[in-house]
């Protein structure tokens, strides 16, 4: 305990020194934040992962329906007499009827909990109402027009990276949403920009997106959310609180892996515009940071079937027996809650052919995350991972000039012209850019890396585009 606290106050301490940057309003200058804790590290198809498990993928995907036994049933019934999950979680019960709706959340409770530790991945029906995901799209789609491309980290590590638009490997589009936090405190999750004020305000967390929506900035220079606002996001406050209350209050106490959770980060809206967008096979946390849980709850139409794609495959837990089990399709029901441990489950989304939405949120371990704010404070590995400008060159550096016109074909041809721009380019870079990219390029020192760039030929450059072709790009 008290390393944790130790670990925590050093956390905090690194905001407040950070703070010293921030803007006259009192907010900190993260709106274009963009950190590897939100996205993962992956491989390409057919890759082992770089974990401790050896799955099996060539063996057949499974469905749910084929799994479900009362010896292995994947899925838990969300819905109760006193409404979905959500509604009771939420809902103030009195007398033997509040007994009774306490005796039904810890069951639930209890049986997620047991397949968690089970299979590593539980999946929840009906945890809110088909009425409930339409006031969930109906928010959405006031939204939906501001939603960005998604990026991933590709890099070498936790450190050294940038965060880089891959649509072949990831095909989604996301707009943050923030607030709703049962502790404030952005030292303990992964902000994604700047936190709205008033108890558990929900709103964008992009300044432009804000201003469409209508939050006010009031005399002090504070930004507050207006009561307008908040109620355009009623339906997505109370589904989070609902999730909030089961991890928190009840889930955490049935798993030994989550009974440190403490925080959670913010919610991630998430679409699949349709015509195969995918999100290759990966695992959410590979750095330690503090991710623990992620949480995905589903807010497609009624209707949805295995041929509208857009599936979640998830790898469950390694059997004793050596051989990994095969992938579990899940389908992504509107009201469907789907969970699993960010740290351990590898997971893709197939080719969705149709709109796919969702929202996620992922729960952080108290002394994992404070672990990871303590040893990326004020390092050098955590200021270049952190330097928003940084990454953005390195980023344009490498799709302009190592990643080639296709991604995919690195046998395309290389012209001279070609090959003296990837130097010119390169003299140009900050050092902090350099840096990052000798970094992703596994080149020893910045110096290296730039007397290569300014030799370059077609043959390394071919094979400077297949390594990195193998880390998405």
């Amino acid at each position: 305990l008290e390393k944790s606290n130790a670990l925590v106050k050093q956390g905090q301490d690194h905001a407040a020194a950070a703070a010293a940057s921030s803007r006259p309003d009192g907010s900190k200058n993260v709106e274009k934040r963009s950190t590897h804790a939100h996205a993962p590290v992956f491989n390409k198809d057919g890759e082992e992962d770089d974990n401790d498990f050896n799955f099996a993928s060539w063996l057949p995907s499974v469905t749910l329906e084929e799994l479900e036994t009362e010896e292995n049933k994947p899925t838990v019934a969300g819905s109760t007499k006193g409404g979905s999950l959500s509604s009771v979680l939420l809902r103030s019960f009195k007398g033997s009827e509040k007994r009774n709706m306490k005796k039904v959340v810890v069951s639930k409770a209890d049986k997620v909990g047991k397949k968690l530790k089970k299979s590593n991945f539980a999946i929840i029906d009906d945890f809110v109402t088909p009425a409930k995901v339409k006031e969930l799209r109906n928010e959405i789609d006031n939204v939906e027009p501001h939603f960005s491309a998604s990026e991933i980290w590709v890099g070498k590590g936790a450190g050294v990276g940038a965060q880089i638009s891959v649509p072949s490997v990831r095909g989604d589009k996301v707009l943050w949403m923030c607030g709703g936090h049962v502790k404030n405190d952005s030292t303990l999750f992964d902000s994604a920009g700047v936190q709205p004020k008033g108890k558990g305000a929900i709103e964008p967390c992009e300044a432009k997106v804000k201003a469409k929506v209508g939050t006010t900035i009031d005399k002090g220079g504070i930004r507050r959310v207006s009561a307008s606002v908040m109620g355009k996001f009623g339906a997505l406050k109370q589904a989070i609180e609902s999730l909030d209350k089961f991890v928190f209050e009840e889930l955490s106490a049935k798993d030994p892996r989550l009974s440190r959770l403490s925080s959670r980060s913010d919610a991630m809206l998430a679409v699949y515009p349709g015509g195969g967008s995918r999100f290759q096979r990966h695992i959410d946390n590979t750095a330690q940071d503090g991710r623990r849980l992620t949480v995905l709850l589903y807010l497609n139409e009624e209707g949805w079937c295995k041929e509208d794609g857009g599936l979640l495959k998830v790898w469950g837990k390694k059997e004793e027996e050596g051989e990994g089990r095969a992938p579990v399709e899940v389908l992504p029901l509107g009201g469907r809650v789907a969970m699993f441990y960010s740290d351990l489950v590898p997971h893709e989304v197939t080719p969705a052919h149709k709109a796919r939405y969702a929202v996620t949120v992922w729960y952080y371990d108290r002394i994992e995350r404070s672990e990871a704010v303590a040893m990326g404070a004020g390092t050098e590995k955590g200021e270049e991972a952190g330097d928003v400008e940084a990454q953005s060159e390195a980023s344009k550096f490498i799709k302009e000039t190592l990643a080639g016109e296709g991604g995919e074909d690195v046998d395309e041809a290389v012209d001279e012209a070609e090959l003296r721009r990837v130097g010119q380019l390169a003299n140009g870079l900050s050092k902090k850019a350099l840096k990052i990219v000798a970094g992703i390029c596994g080149a020893p020192s910045e110096e290296y890396f730039l007397e290569a760039a300014n030799r370059m030929d077609e043959r390394s450059l071919r094979d400077l585009r297949e390594g990195l072709s193998k880390m998405g790009v």
